[in-house]
């Protein structure tokens, strides 16, 4: 069912030639497909926990573990886009914007703190980014005339998630983070240990790249 309001939503949406490539289409209906196994694991031997979908593609479909890993990463982005989207369509310049995925972001103004947030997310998926917001409307409720099920209301609901599409799409680009992914941090790991007086590189240089890609997304 989910597959099948991926194929509507991408009608109503024309935007197809973001995901009718090979390369878009094939991810992006298996990670519909799977999307309700998205929070399910289970324990190997060793008791190591491995979300489900990774074994489906490994052990039933016998698929490559490239294809269990972007269906994995498109299902994080996706939760990650229904946390953003009430403040993305918001019309307020200013909210309080609290996500329990990033906590320890860098303290900058509310009114960039969407901006950052938004562009880690298209960061981590890059091209993909559409498509993790199509399934992102699959797990973001819509508030329906009526509960029933008739053609007519399911009509309506994918009507309202294909105009959400648009909305967050269109606030993406406003906020100019169309391939932001391609960005390149301003200082270098080498350049950052010469600053700190380091010689080696390891953790703090880590955490050091992470503040600065944070605080390129706030203000570049």
């Amino acid at each position: 069912m989910a597959s099948i309001n991926i194929l509507n939503l991408v009608h109503l949406n024309e935007i197809s030639v973001f995901v009718t490539a090979d390369d878009q289409k094939r991810p992006c209906l298996f990670a519909a497909l799977f999307l309700p196994f998205n929070e399910t694991i289970y324990s190997e031997n060793n008791a190591k926990k491995i979300p489900v979908v990774n074994s489906i593609f490994r052990n039933s479909l016998q698929l490559k573990v490239s294809d269990a890993e972007m269906v994995i990463s498109l299902h994080n982005a996706a939760k990650k886009f229904v946390t953003l989207i009430p403040s993305l369509v918001s019309n307020e310049d200013t909210q309080v914007l609290d996500v329990d995925w990033k906590r320890d972001i860098i303290d900058v103004p509310i009114d960039v703190k969407l901006r950052t947030l938004t562009g880690m997310v298209l960061r981590e998926i890059k091209e993909f980014w559409r498509v993790a917001l199509l399934l992102s409307l699959l797990l973001h409720p819509v508030d329906i005339v009526s509960s029933s099920t008739n053609f007519s209301n399911e009509n309506v609901e994918l009507e309202k998630r294909s105009r959400l599409f648009k909305i967050v799409e269109n606030a993406v680009m406003k906020l100019g983070l169309e391939k932001v992914w391609e960005m390149k941090p301003l200082v270098n790991g080498k350049k950052i240990m010469e600053i700190l007086l380091i010689n080696s590189s390891g953790a703090v240089i880590r955490v050091w790249q992470q503040k600065l890609l944070l605080w390129q997304l706030a203000y570049r």
